[in-house]
């Protein structure tokens, strides 16, 4: 994934917005002059579920 900067408006993003694409899309924008791509990040992990409760005690 890919972190991008928009330097012009496309929607749904704003001008100086922050954003991930992947790196085709992001290479894409850049090419059309929407973006300057910032470098690599890896996208967030999902929390973890919470722990069964314990049963109540007797």
């Amino acid at each position: 994934m890919k972190q991008v900067k928009f330097v012009k408006k496309h929607p749904p993003y704003n001008e100086g917005e922050l954003a991930g694409f992947s790196p085709e899309a992001a290479t894409d924008l850049e090419k059309q002059s929407f973006v300057k791509i910032l470098g690599d990040v890896k996208p967030k992990k999902k929390p973890e579920p919470p722990a069964p409760a314990a049963p109540p005690a007797s």
